[in-house]
């Protein structure tokens, strides 16, 4: 929820025009998806600029306008008049980028939830979806809008922060070295989790090793006495981790979740489920949980272990998480299971791919009971001069 006067007082927007409403539900930049209600935030994008499309957002229901003074004011008069007919509040500010940057950071330290920030290679949105369904079984939380974890997407997510959050659950993409420390400046994270490192979205990093310093880099940003998640299966983890600062600082509080350790794991087509042994004070006694969710494949276990970990450190109970960890069900894209003609049954895995998405895919498809098995690959984007070497392996 976007409140005009937060707006205003966060951005030090000038308020060119008041419509009837002072309240949006939430931003919005694309005028063909915008719903009614919604601030049109209109953006410079490399093959369009927003401020062409401000009568096609207001015909679409748009309750308000962010725009930049500069492009606002070289308007047409036709264009001035329609906006003038709408009866639409319209914002003037600098720059709307850095805008939505402004209102995000202002809102998060004025209403103070905890924010939760997920990154790493592979696993992030499936990962913070399932902490946020864990966590909004007992808490009030929000979550980032489906993949939206670039600079600009988000600030457009956190326009859906209500004041009655009590967690907000990001993901945190990472495509240029140095974008996580930016994010980590808007969404200011109590705690964070890295799900794994592995070759992907490579095309402007030298290496693996230059990766995975960057992802790694969230826990330097955490604030005081914030708590760090890591896979300790994972190899660059455990090589790089050691070399943080803060790895030895006492003010943070390090855990991890280890997939390997999982046991008992079965995978069928319901899901996948697997037993994950709980410390207890008295060490000669072994005590376990059994977690089970009906997303699919062995990799799996790896958010159903991290989702355990932090719902833990946020205060709820194992047979609480166990209760809402077996509601999960996969995300479109990302081996979700679909009926197909004649009894087939399709895994509709075209979210995205890298090398260890495709590995996970296919074992996936391996493991599951079945008769004739297909695979039907594209190509896997983004991976630099890594790219045909990752090709030829898969």
């Amino acid at each position: 929820m976007i409140y005009l006067d937060l707006l205003l007082k966060a951005t030090k927007g000038q308020l060119f025009a008041q419509g009837s409403q002072t309240q949006f539900t939430a931003f919005s930049h694309d005028s063909r998806q915008l719903l009614p209600g919604e601030l049109f935030v209109a953006v410079h994008g490399e093959r369009s600029d927003g401020h062409n499309y401000l009568l096609d957002a207001i015909q679409s229901g748009a309750a308000g306008l962010l725009v930049e003074g500069r492009v606002f004011n070289a308007l047409s008069q036709d264009t001035l008049a329609g906006l003038a007919e709408a009866n639409t509040t319209i914002v003037v500010v600098d720059d709307t980028r850095v805008a939505l940057r402004e209102y995000s950071m202002f809102i998060l330290q004025e209403w103070h939830p905890t924010v939760i920030a997920v990154t790493g290679s592979v696993g992030k949105t499936s990962t913070k979806e399932a902490i946020a369904s864990v966590l909004s079984s007992s808490f009030a939380t929000f979550r980032s809008w489906q993949n939206y974890n670039d600079l600009l997407g988000l600030p457009l997510s956190l326009g859906r922060l209500e004041k009655r959050h009590e967690y907000a659950v990001v993901e945190l993409g990472c495509d240029h070295p140095g974008e996580i420390m930016q994010l980590c400046q808007i969404a200011r994270p109590d705690i964070g989790i890295v799900t794994n490192i592995s070759p992907v979205q490579m095309q402007y990093f030298v290496d693996i090793e230059q990766l995975a310093h960057e992802l790694l880099s969230l826990f330097t940003t955490l604030r005081e006495r914030g708590t760090a998640i890591f896979n300790s299966d994972d190899e660059w983890t455990r090589k790089l981790l050691p070399q943080l600062p803060v790895y030895k600082d006492s003010t943070y509080n390090f855990l991890s979740f280890t997939p390997s350790l999982a046991r008992d794991i079965q995978a069928t087509w319901n899901g996948v489920q697997c037993t994950l042994s709980l410390h207890t004070e008295q060490a000669d006694i072994e005590d376990s949980i059994r977690l089970t969710s009906h997303l699919l494949g062995v990799h799996s276990t790896a958010t159903l272990l991290a989702t355990y970990v932090v719902a833990r450190r946020c205060g709820l109970q194992p047979s609480e998480i166990q209760q809402a960890l077996a509601q999960l069900q996969p995300l479109a894209g990302r081996l979700n299971p679909l009926g197909g003609v004649y009894g087939a049954r399709l895994l509709d895995d075209t979210h995205n791919a890298s090398p260890l998405s495709t590995y996970a895919g296919l074992e996936t498809l391996k493991a599951l009971p079945a008769g004739r098995r297909m695979a039907i690959l594209g190509d896997m984007l983004a991976l630099g001069d890594f790219s045909s070497e990752a090709h030829m392996e898969v």
